[in-house]
């Protein structure tokens, strides 16, 4: 039922649960002694949930995917003194939420706000979605009256929310978040994501653009440019159309942390040769096949690059990938 990957989130799921006794096992594992939450199955539906919960200190994060539930958070289960706010954010299917005298339906691409020190109840079909717990009192830091966005849409924040979605994503990554310092400064990001996301102004806002949303930033322009590797028209210049930005912020981004765009670029171009380059599956293919592949235009240029970037020529590291076959 529980494993763990990396060492701060632990996987759960009822695939792993004996059918017959499967849905009590989860109310009380993980309805009412993690979350403090009741759990009950939709009439006339197959119960199923599989979540990855990941726990920092001052954030929690669960990412997962159900069908067949109803949860709930009242009566005595309130009295754990958990206050935080919980942002949840639908990535797919349907839910419905009733909470503080508001229902909200949901569905695909909408997100609410919750507080964990009221009761509510949300329904959910079939659906996967990601909650991420944030303190109270460092949502009231930065935004004033969080209590009345709870159960309201969130429809105004959805470009900032898909920019904190994809950040949130480097929870799954070991060497991101490796060392105390690095997770810390993780935590903080969300933090001013979450921020931006919820309406933050003033100095608390400025500060949150500051931090957070270019990190945010950075990374999506990151990912971009991994995805699309092979595309030999990467630019700056189309990379900042693409995310909204100009040309000037995107170089200082990459500035910011001591490098170029064209730095990373080449980068991940080298890395992706140099993987195929010790793949023997993939000997059949030639250096300048290689290298236009990943998405280089001169022969000359990719050499140049990868004998200074690795210490031998591209034929040099086939040729050890070889021998060692």
């Amino acid at each position: 039922m529980i494993s763990i990957e990396p060492n701060w989130t632990v996987m759960l799921s009822t695939d792993a649960l004996p059918e017959r006794d499967r849905f009590a096992i989860w109310r009380e594992e993980f309805g009412r002694t993690i979350f403090k939450n009741e759990i009950a199955q939709l009439p006339g539906q197959a119960f199923r949930e599989t979540v990855a919960l990941s726990k920092f200190p001052g954030l929690g994060i669960v990412a997962g995917s159900t069908e067949g539930r109803i949860h709930s958070r009242k009566g005595a289960l309130l009295a754990d003194g958990n206050d935080d706010f919980i942002l949840t954010t639908v990535k797919s299917g349907t839910g419905r939420v009733s909470h503080l005298g508001r229902e909200l339906f949901l569905g695909s691409g909408d997100s609410f706000l919750a507080s964990a020190s009221d009761a509510g109840i949300i329904h959910w079909g079939k659906a996967q979605y990601t909650a991420i717990a944030v303190p109270r009192r460092a949502v009231s830091a930065f935004v004033s009256k969080p209590e009345a966005l709870v159960t309201r849409s969130l429809a105004g924040a959805r470009r900032m929310l898909a920019l904190l979605a994809s950040y949130i994503e480097l929870v799954s990554d070991h060497d991101a978040c490796v060392t105390a310092e690095m997770r810390h400064l993780f935590v903080a990001h969300v933090h001013d994501l979450v921020a931006l996301a919820l309406g933050a102004t003033g100095d608390p806002a400025v500060a949150a653009k500051g931090r957070g949303l270019k990190a945010a930033r950075l990374r999506a322009i990151k990912q971009d440019i991994t995805e699309n590797i092979v595309h030999r028209d990467l630019s700056v210049t189309t990379m900042a159309a693409r995310h909204n930005m100009t040309p000037r912020y995107v170089q200082m981004l990459f500035e910011a942390e001591g490098s170029t765009f064209t730095e990373f670029v080449n980068d991940r171009r080298l890395a992706r040769a140099y993987r195929i380059l010790n793949d023997p599956r993939l000997s059949d293919r030639t250096i300048s096949a290689i290298a236009l592949e990943c998405g280089f235009r001169d022969l000359s240029h990719f050499n140049r690059l990868f004998q200074r970037a690795f210490g031998a020529t591209p034929s040099g590291v086939r040729a050890m990938a070889w021998r060692k076959d």
